[in-house]
């Protein structure tokens, strides 16, 4: 983890900041200029913006999925995406999502 992980999280979450900005159909396919965002695209956009490209396999990807494992009450094969179309999923899950995914990051820094 660095802090350029912590500056993608938080760039995700600007990405997402109103129930109006969140896509709750999302695939894998992020369009570049999408006007809503589901957890996938908006991490992936949020890793171009920040890093310059998207790297799938990146430690902030891999904690958001670690996230999703915690936080969901079922298992999804592709977790990001599927945990953000699942109906069971709320705008506020999302958020608690986000900040879960923030604060691990901030203690690993941290440590």
């Amino acid at each position: 983890m660095s802090p350029t992980d912590l500056k993608v999280i938080e760039r995700a979450q600007v990405l997402l900041g109103s129930a109006s900005k969140w896509n709750r159909k999302e695939t894998q396919r992020c369009a570049a200029n999408a006007p809503t965002f589901g957890i996938f695209c908006a991490l992936k956009k949020a890793l171009e913006d920040v890093t310059g490209h998207f790297d799938n396999e990146s430690a902030v990807l891999s904690d958001a999925r670690s996230v999703v494992d915690f936080v969901a009450s079922k298992e999804y094969k592709a977790r990001l995406v599927n945990y953000n179309n699942d109906q069971a999923t709320s705008y506020a899950d999302v958020q608690e999502f986000f900040r879960i995914l923030r604060n691990r990051v901030i203690r690993r820094l941290a440590a």
